[in-house]
């Protein structure tokens, strides 16, 4: 009677994380807010088992996805894989922010021409995950109005920005304070 060997093969042929070739000691990062991963592991021997841990509850930064493969004769094998779930970013920055053309901060004020309504803001986050809110920028009177840029960034977090853009006011003085007819 011959009896065959239990076999000690704890390969994997195949060994994917979120669609890509991983080895044992890999890293891949997943987008921000990834609580989950789809891991594909095989093992090359079909009498060997696998078994998948860590790859759900991932929170920000490193995670350890672990695949344990058990040969038939018992031999253990532990794959892991660091998932780096990249944050929410928290840039909350202007890259552009002008006033009817004039460059402008936090804090600025620009003036503008008697009986101007509107002004022209431009206002770009220098993040592409973050939004721009603009307010008071019609329904100018003349005097001080208040024109207000939220940045939302990717995690919720905001900035304000406020311009003080006065409207010029008509002269009211109805006086002369001279007049002269023909140079006399």
């Amino acid at each position: 009677v011959v009896v065959d060997s239990l076999s000690a093969d704890t390969s994997l042929r195949l060994f994917r994380i979120l669609g890509t070739d991983v080895n044992d000691g890999s890293r891949v990062e997943a987008p921000p807010g990834t609580t989950r991963v789809s891991v594909s592991a095989v093992a090359t021997y079909s009498g060997a088992t696998v078994a998948v841990s860590g790859n759900e509850n991932l929170v920000a930064g490193n995670n350890t996805v672990r695949v344990t493969v058990t040969a038939e004769d018992g031999t253990v094998k532990t794959y892991d894989v660091t998932v780096f779930v990249r944050s929410l970013s928290s840039d909350k920055s202007l890259s552009t922010f002008t006033v009817n053309g004039t460059a402008v901060s936090n804090g600025s004020s620009v003036t503008v021409l008697p009986g101007t309504t509107s002004v022209a803001v431009v206002a770009t986050a220098t993040s592409a995950a973050a939004t721009v809110a603009v307010s008071g920028a019609t329904g100018l009177v003349a005097g001080n109005n208040t024109l207000t840029v939220t940045v939302t960034a990717e995690d919720g977090s905001t900035a304000t920005y406020t311009v003080t853009v006065t409207v010029q006011v008509l002269s009211t003085v109805k006086t002369l304070s001279s007049m002269t007819v023909n140079g006399t």
